[in-house]
């Protein structure tokens, strides 16, 4: 589980493995987290790992489920990063610290530090920019007590328990996007107690 109201660096992999199966695997903090295998990442050992599904890509809401209970994200999330290959541990650890890892294979980067107005301009290099979505005017998201460790500035979402309006970014659909097999996740988020996490 992550802990409330402080910031926490996740971190998610799934990886090909010898005999052609996937594994999934989440980091806290740079550690490799025995939970894994709870998250909810598909089955931890699999025979497909990730495929395209040819779908936009949201982050703070869980968009397959708009028509029922969406779990929106309550808190703030910075450094949100995607790669099209599986980092290992020692990256991961890597990454957690801060530094450049795997630019080459990076499919998107978001700081949140040089956005403007709604664009949440990607900074990998892809142009896989997205739109802050908060029509209906949700209620004001707490601030967290403290800066991202990632420096610089963050996305902070209110969640607004179960209910909409929600806030979301709304990333298009992109041939860099559209990764099959391995990938790699990454964000520090700060976690609110706000019923809609």
């Amino acid at each position: 589980q992550i802990s409330e109201g402080i910031w926490t660096h996740v971190a998610a992999t799934m990886t090909e493995l010898s005999n052609g199966s996937y594994q999934a695997d989440v980091y806290v903090n740079g550690v490799l987290s025995s939970d894994g295998s709870s998250w909810q990442l598909g089955r931890r050992n699999n025979q497909t790992g990730v495929r395209d599904s040819d779908q936009d890509l949201y982050i703070g809401v869980l968009w397959s489920q708009r028509n029922g209970n969406a779990d929106p994200w309550a808190g703030g999330i910075d450094d949100f990063k995607i790669w099209n290959k599986s980092l290992n541990s020692a990256q991961i650890q890597r990454v957690y610290e801060g530094r450049n890892v795997q630019r080459s294979a990076m499919v998107a980067e978001y700081t949140f530090d040089n956005d403007s107005g709604s664009t949440v301009f990607d900074s990998s290099g892809n142009n896989n920019h997205g739109t802050l979505v908060n029509t209906g005017n949700p209620p004001e998201a707490p601030k967290p007590p403290s800066e991202s460790p990632a420096g610089g500035n963050f996305i902070n979402f209110s969640g607004n328990g179960y209910n909409s309006p929600w806030e979301y970014i709304h990333i298009k659909d992109s041939p860099t996007l559209s990764i099959d097999g391995e990938y790699t996740i990454s964000s520090w988020i700060y976690r609110e107690n706000a019923g809609g996490d």
